[in-house]
């Protein structure tokens, strides 16, 4: 077992920066929280309370939490590229028969 982990064990809090303010110690399930809600990211600062400060995506125990975000991130920009999509086809779908009605009326 390395160093840190050995260190997130032993039940000490983590430190983060966020706006150029200092805030903790906090336990690793707050941070994993934050991560899961786009408070904190891959490159936020965190440090457990006397170690040294490291971007989060440098600390394996975190690693699934990011993924995990990231991941959810993605998902939710295609299902919304997917409903753009959607609405645009419907639009013109309603464009397309008022246009045949306007044409209707017009020659008939």
């Amino acid at each position: 077992m390395n160093d840190e982990n050995l260190q997130i064990l032993s039940g000490k809090g983590w430190l983060y920066k966020q706006n150029d303010m200092l805030y903790g110690p906090v336990p690793s399930q707050v941070i994993a929280d934050m991560i899961n809600k786009g408070i904190l990211n891959a490159n936020s600062d965190i440090a457990i309370e006397d170690g040294e400060w490291k971007k989060i995506k440098d600390i394996q125990h975190f690693h699934q939490f990011v993924i995990q975000y990231e991941a959810r991130k993605r998902r939710e920009a295609i299902e919304r590229e997917e409903r753009k999509q959607k609405r645009l086809g419907i639009l013109v779908l309603v464009i397309k028969i008022i246009s045949g009605l306007l044409l209707l009326s017009i020659l008939g």
